[in-house]
């Protein structure tokens, strides 16, 4: 205790951070990128001992960017703990790059126990090993938008202004049915992370290959798992519409951070937005996931043809519900960049047989946008 109250330097160290964090006109990551160069500044000249100083500003990162953050919708959604640990840890490690800073502190602390030019070498390790965690931050190779610009986004499409009938519901159903046939079945979860999700996955795939023989059934679980991956490599419809809403760029070069990203906020922000809304219009969310469709259906691209545009530019009426069925499916096959010719109708012929629709239309929009 006496080490850790010293000239006071516990409590001026924390004063220090906090007026970091509280410099209004500097950008998040700008903030962060000021702490981690006082955490080095204070290790290097040995006024406090590493053991200290790594849990303690990692505590203080917790409290900053989960209780003081200038975000205004994110301290309004995540109002659960656990929510605000999976967005710390995501963050933390994702965005702002701790892991290097640890690396930093531990070649840091070897050159303090060595002497001559070794002591002299990992003081040069430390230092590259910060710069490189300063220079990504900065860098931003992978940004994502803040929970106030997410949901601004959704408040565009009002949930308790849509109609919830019929024929939008026929629309919806023809989205699951291409791209996440446990859509509906999932009540409660946002990707494919979850029991309920395994559960329904188990289900249809035993419901496959019931009444066959045992080569048929490796055959068909082979096709199954195959099936699915290629359909939409597992990325369930949340997923695509978290990703659509969100990121800014990195989409394609830091393809293991976004899946990450993916699985983590299509929990916390569908989550922490359902909670909202039920608090604060005292809606009973009944159609909570048909309104995440609705929104889905306006802000993810599609491909047909050689067009690639926001899926809602495809049609020419604004009214989900006025859609052509036919063009619906096509557009839908579209969202994974594929297209639908005689060869592979078949595919899709439950859905096509189910609501009557015209092979003749779906192949003649399938063709109608090069």
């Amino acid at each position: 205790m006496e080490l850790l109250y010293a000239n006071n330097l516990f409590v001026i160290f924390i004063i220090a951070g906090f007026t970091i964090f509280n410099i209004s006109h500097l950008k998040e990551y700008q903030r962060i990128t000021l702490y981690y160069l006082l955490m080095f500044v204070v290790s290097v000249f040995g006024t406090m001992r590493m053991v200290i100083m790594l849990p303690l500003s990692f505590a203080l990162l917790f409290v900053f960017l989960e209780y003081f953050s200038l975000d205004e919708m994110k301290m309004d959604l995540l109002l659960n703990f656990r929510y605000k640990l999976m967005d710390f840890f995501y963050q933390i490690f994702f965005i702002y790059h701790f892991v290097f800073i640890v690396i930093s502190f531990i070649f840091l602390h070897i050159s303090h126990i060595t002497e001559g030019p070794f002591s002299i070498s990992f003081l040069c390790l430390s230092i590259v090993s910060l710069a490189f965690a300063l220079h990504q931050i900065a860098n931003r190779k992978f940004e994502i938008k803040s929970f106030t610009d997410m949901f601004n986004i959704m408040e565009k499409y009002k949930f308790y202004n849509i109609e919830y009938d019929e024929e939008l519901m026929k629309r919806f159903d023809i989205l699951t049915y291409v791209e996440d046939r446990t859509y509906f079945d999932r009540k409660y979860t946002y990707n494919f992370l979850s029991v309920q999700f395994l559960k329904i996955k188990l289900s249809q795939l035993c419901e496959s290959i019931k009444g066959k023989t045992a080569k048929e059934a490796i055959t068909g679980c082979q096709s199954f798992v195959k099936k699915s991956i290629t359909v939409r490599g597992y990325s369930t419809l949340e997923m695509q519409l978290i990703r659509n809403i969100a990121i800014v760029n990195g989409y394609e070069e830091c393809v293991i951070r976004r899946k990450i990203f993916e699985l983590v906020y299509s929990t916390i922000f569908f989550s922490s937005l359902k909670t909202y809304y039920a608090k604060t219009t005292r809606y009973r969310m009944v159609h909570y996931k048909d309104y995440l469709l609705y929104v889905y259906c306006h802000n993810v691209l599609s491909k047909v043809g050689e067009q690639k545009k926001l899926f809602s530019q495809f049609f020419e009426k604004d009214d989900i519900s006025e859609w052509s069925l036919e063009k619906m499916l096509v557009v839908c096959v579209g969202l994974s960049f594929r297209s639908i010719t005689t060869s592979n109708i078949e595919r899709y012929e439950n859905i096509i047989e189910y609501y009557g629709l015209k092979e003749d239309d779906i192949l003649s929009y399938s063709s109608s946008e090069d």
